[in-house]
C-alpha cells in the first residue's frame, strides 16, 4: 500500500541536487519508490538496510524523500477547485 503519495514525480527529480545525473540513478529510484510504499515510520530503517554502507546512495534517497515531502499535496486538488468565489448578486 502506498502511504507516501505516489511514485517519483518530475518535480522531485529536478528539485533534489541532480540525483538523476548520478551513476546510481536506477538504484536510487528503486529504493525511493520502495520507501514510498512503506509507512513513514518504517522508511528510515528500510533505507539504512537497503543502502548498506553506501552513504552517498543513502543521501541521494533521503534527498529525494525530503523533496517529495516538501512538494506535499501541491497538486492534490484540481485547479478549478480553487476558483475565486464571487459574492452573489444583490436581489
Amino acid at each position: 500500500m502506498n502511504r507516501g503519495g505516489g511514485k517519483l514525480s518530475p518535480h522531485v527529480i529536478h528539485s533534489s541536487k541532480n540525483v538523476s545525473q548520478g551513476p546510481n540513478w536506477q538504484r536510487v529510484k528503486e529504493i525511493f519508490d520502495a520507501a514510498l510504499e512503506r509507512p513513514v515510520a518504517e522508511r528510515a530503517a528500510f533505507i539504512v538496510n537497503a543502502c548498506g554502507d553506501d552513504g552517498g546512495l543513502r543521501d541521494d534517497v533521503e534527498s529525494l524523500l525530503s523533496a517529495h515531502a516538501q512538494a506535499g499535496s501541491f497538486l492534490s486538488q484540481p485547479a478549478l477547485s480553487w476558483r475565486i468565489r464571487t459574492p452573489a448578486p444583490p436581489t
